[in-house]
């Protein structure tokens, strides 16, 4: 799994005083939750440890072997969280947008 993360200078509305980041970013990131919700897993993997709980799992992994990766549910939530994330970034753009609109 790679990041689904962004920076808090990333533009998803043209405000008169800055551009989208590209055209099209939003519709790219809600394309993005799509496709990953579409995706099946079963071992959890990701860039960074924070992404799949990682220490967690290493500590169960003496007792439980390899299989403490697998984790469907885990990555549901991930990907959840990281939209859910996105969303509040977005209404809080467009929000501000409608204010000074």
């Amino acid at each position: 799994m790679g990041g689904v993360g962004f920076w808090s200078e990333y533009h998803f509305v043209a405000t008169p005083h800055h551009p989208a980041s590209y055209p099209g970013i939003a519709q790219d990131f809600q394309h993005t939750f799509v496709v990953l919700r579409a995706l099946p897993c079963d071992a959890f993997l990701g860039a960074h440890g924070g992404y799949f709980d990682m220490l967690q799992k290493l500590r169960r992994y003496p007792l439980q072997g390899p299989r403490v990766f697998v984790d469907p549910a885990g990555y549901g939530e991930f990907v959840l969280d990281a939209q859910h994330t996105f969303e509040r970034a977005l209404r809080r753009q467009q929000a501000a947008v409608r204010r000074k609109g």
